[in-house]
């Protein structure tokens, strides 16, 4: 009976920003998120599936091989390099343990030892199915696909009812080859041979999702979330879905699982907490980014994002320790800089740092329009009008639709006695798509003007 493949979580991905939507392609530049490290020990039998058991069982020689692969399935690389070692101390030319042992290598980064010991494996047991998945794993590593294919469809001939080559293949051709619709049937055929395979249903799930078949991607991630209750990696990815089609509620609850598969799962939870602040609910977002905070104490975004929350919350206090505590890890998050001028600007606080942090933010990021109004309100209020024009000025120049901005520009002309340019400036505003909050005001000083 073959193991199931271990899935080890890439956290790869990057955060998205508050208040956005979770990109689509978000979905498929996510992990490459398992890594197969299996491989089958023992003599094909006549069902055509390599096992170890009933060798390990009678032969000690045979258990250490067995402990080996049960190390490279647990990814304990140095442990599987010590079995495979005491192994071939008793019989130096045995094939499979070679083959592990040069598995054990790869991952280990001893590309050029794995490869020697791949050589002697493939000469002592040239269609030995278990030397030909670590022979064709080394050919996938050093990136030749297309041999490596070759090696996996000859090791499933010389074992036509194991679904590992199956898998594996599915593996490659999704992740090196680019050819999702090829895994799609590998994958198929996996499950075929082994129904209760989980990282098979998982590879199939992500094969599926890669040719946009979201609601078969469902499907598969169900029964591998049901298969592999301890990973959490089917759940979190059923929630990127939910998310990417705005089912705020079923991305949360999917997310919560895998929290509860594995509740230091970093991905899960700060994507829930994403999903909550999104979904509208500040405090149980909080909460996720605190305790987020709690398994990544240094972690500079999930500050920043701490601090946005709490200033939506009008926890202003806190907002503030937030963003430093966010730049004294990373002293160029310029949204940081600008939301703390911001705060700073409306409660009368910070008057020495206000313009500097406004400032910092334009200078870290100078094509984002809503900084240079920040400058701009900073300016203004400080009684420099020229200033403030030219911050706003190019804030428009940015965004020359947003209403508010424009609004602002108007306000400027005017108290610069501009009139004419002020009276135009409202008039854009007023025109503009989307609704802005001062636009009575920008109506009532139109009026004035005219």
């Amino acid at each position: 009976m073959s193991a199931s493949m271990a899935t080890l979580a890439k956290n790869t991905h990057a955060p998205f920003v508050m208040s956005a939507a979770l990109p689509r392609k978000a979905l498929l530049l996510l992990p490459a998120i398992w890594l197969t490290a299996t491989c089958h020990a023992g003599p094909v039998d006549q069902r055509g599936r390599v096992g170890v058991a009933a060798s390990a069982a009678a032969d000690p020689q045979e258990g250490a091989l067995g402990q080996g692969f049960s190390a490279l399935q647990k990814g304990r690389w140095v442990d599987a390099e010590r079995d495979f070692g005491a192994v071939l101390a008793l019989q130096p030319g045995h094939p499979r343990a070679l083959a592990g042992l040069a598995q054990a290598l790869l991952k280990l980064n001893r590309a050029e030892e794995a490869g020697q010991r791949l050589e002697q494996a493939r000469a002592a047991a040239p269609d030995d199915p278990v030397v030909m998945l670590a022979a064709a794993r080394y050919e996938a590593f050093r990136g030749r696909g297309e041999a490596a294919m070759a090696l996996y469809r000859q090791a499933a001939a010389q074992a036509p009812k194991d679904e590992t080559p199956y898998r594996d293949m599915g593996d490659l051709l999704l992740n090196r080859l680019k050819r999702p619709a090829e895994a799609v049937k590998a994958y198929a055929r996996a499950i075929e041979l082994a129904p209760q395979d989980g990282a098979a249903r998982f590879g199939l799930a992500m094969a599926l999702l890669a040719n946009d078949r979201k609601a078969d991607a469902l499907k598969s991630l169900a029964e591998a979330e049901r298969l592999t209750v301890n990973d959490p990696n089917p759940a979190y990815m059923a929630g990127r879905i939910h998310a990417s089609e705005k089912r705020f509620d079923a991305a949360i609850a999917a997310m919560g699982r895998a929290l509860e598969s594995s509740p230091a799962f970093v991905p899960a939870l700060s994507d829930r907490a994403d999903l909550q602040a999104e979904a509208g609910r500040p405090a149980a977002a909080a909460a996720d980014y605190e305790r987020l905070m709690k398994l990544q104490p240094n972690n500079p975004t999930t500050q920043l994002k701490l601090g946005m929350l709490y200033q939506r919350m009008g926890r202003f206090a806190e907002a503030r320790n937030a963003y430093l505590a966010a730049l004294q890890r990373n002293d160029q998050l310029a949204v940081a800089y600008n939301n703390l001028a911001m705060m700073g600007l409306r409660q009368g606080k910070d008057e020495g740092q206000i313009e500097p942090w406004a400032r910092k933010a334009v200078a870290l990021g100078a094509a984002v329009p809503n900084f240079h109004d920040t400058l701009g309100q900073v300016l203004a209020a400080k009684g420099d009008t020229q200033g403030a024009l030219a911050a706003y000025r190019e804030a428009v120049k940015l965004a020359p639709g947003e209403p508010e901005l424009q609004f602002h520009l108007a306000q400027a002309y005017e108290a610069a006695g501009q009139r004419g340019e002020a009276k135009a400036a409202y008039e854009r505003a007023l025109a503009a798509k989307g609704v802005f909050e001062q636009a009575p005001q920008a109506r009532q000083r139109l009026q004035a003007l005219r």
